[in-house]
């Protein structure tokens, strides 16, 4: 096998470049070429062109070859434009090796990306230098974003549940496959518009598993009318353990009854008691929510809850204490 052959074997990727000499520099391998002298299309308009302006000299970075490091110096022309109007000169690219703007040849760029995308920053780049392919962990980071993201196909069945970004204050929606548990997007909000809009723009969708929200159930509605509305299991067993834990606690004088056990009356026992008998007395009055938080100096919201307690013992809740340093001296 001569010379030129076992070039043409090492150097096989870079092959629609002409190969004209290979350099051993000890620590590195530095490989001169230059581009094929055929015609170039425009990047702007497209029409070919053959007329040379001048020509520069391209350094790129290419895959190692026996543990070195390789350095691709390329000679491109700088071609003129014949259209009128359009850009008056472009450099010729070399498709499938050289890209514009980029220091390292394509192969060698499929390569970095695979390495980034399963290991990430500093990981990536120690492996990256094992393979004689240096690279900051910045620039890791950078071809890590540059990747763009697969196209995922739209589940039968997706799950849609809000979560806080910071807690009373700014929340977002996610949206992920029922039946393989991946995440599909993340809304950057939670209102029935944003949810809507995301339905309508992926069609396909037939069953969708939510919690109790009405606004997600509206947005639904309105995208979705044929699709399946269910609510998911950890919300469904949370509500009936709810609801149970409720249910117990309204007849607590009667499991004091059987048991035998002391009646928790406090004195937020009393309040709350005496608050529920003033709500209810206003409203048996025939006098409004509003009026009612206007007149006891409540919050609306508190006035609506002693409002659907049909009996004062379901508003009664034990208090809760918090262990501290100075419970073993009590």
């Amino acid at each position: 096998m001569d010379g030129n052959e076992l070039v043409r074997m090492v150097f096989s990727g870079i092959s629609p470049l002409v190969v004209e000499d290979v350099v051993d520099e000890g620590g590195r391998i530095v490989v001169r070429g230059r581009a094929p002298r055929e015609p170039s299309p425009c990047p702007v308009c497209g029409v070919v062109s053959g007329q040379v302006h001048s020509y520069h000299w391209r350094t790129v970075a290419d895959v190692p070859v026996d543990g070195r490091r390789v350095v691709l110096r390329v000679r491109v022309r700088r071609l003129v434009c014949p259209t009128r109007g359009c850009r008056q000169t472009f450099r010729e690219q070399v498709p499938g090796v050289l890209e514009r703007y980029q220091r390292r040849t394509t192969r060698l760029s499929r390569q970095v990306k695979t390495v980034v995308k399963e290991l990430a920053g500093r990981a990536g780049v120690r492996l990256l230098a094992a393979l004689a392919m240096g690279l900051s962990r910045h620039t890791a980071l950078r071809v890590l974003l540059g990747i763009p993201l697969p196209a995922g196909r739209i589940p039968r069945v997706i799950g849609v549940d809000d979560f806080a970004l910071r807690r009373r204050y700014r929340y977002a929606t996610v949206v992920i496959d029922a039946e393989t548990h991946e995440r599909i997007d993340v809304l950057p909000d939670r209102t029935a518009g944003t949810l809507e809009a995301w339905l309508r723009a992926h069609p396909g969708v037939e069953v969708v598993c939510r919690d109790g929200s009405a606004t997600y159930a509206e947005a639904i509605r309105r995208a979705l009318p044929e699709a399946v509305q269910v609510s998911d299991r950890w919300h469904l067993w949370h509500n009936l353990c709810d609801a149970a834990l409720d249910e117990v606690k309204a007849h607590g004088t009667c499991w004091a009854a059987i048991l035998d056990a002391p009646i928790y009356d406090g004195p937020r026992a009393q309040t709350t008691l005496e608050r529920w008998h003033q709500v209810h007395g206003l409203l048996n009055q025939g006098v409004g929510l509003l009026e009612c938080a206007r007149r006891l100096q409540l919050a609306l919201n508190t006035v609506k809850r002693y409002a659907r307690a049909e009996r004062p013992e379901r508003m009664l809740r034990v208090p809760k204490y918090r262990s501290s340093l100075v419970d073993p001296h009590r």
